[in-house]
């Protein structure tokens, strides 16, 4: 069915514009669920993962995500 409103034929377009947007949505969030298992067994294997933080460290980390500056 011929559209005369769209700039080429929805034929022509191999992948919707929703498609489109929604994967640019997905395939970051699919990327750490699939990677982030693999990372932790990794550090959890191999004993590297425990990194050393101070108080201080720790509540410059809190305080922007609690939303007070």
């Amino acid at each position: 069915v011929w559209n005369q409103t769209e700039p080429e034929s929805a034929a022509a377009r191999l992948l919707s514009l929703c498609f489109l947007k929604t994967a640019g949505v997905w395939v970051p969030a699919m990327y750490l669920w699939v990677l982030g298992p693999i990372h932790l067994l990794y550090i959890h294997r191999h004993d590297k993962g425990y990194i050393q933080m101070s108080r201080l460290f720790k509540a410059k980390m809190v305080a922007p995500s609690s939303g007070s500056l």
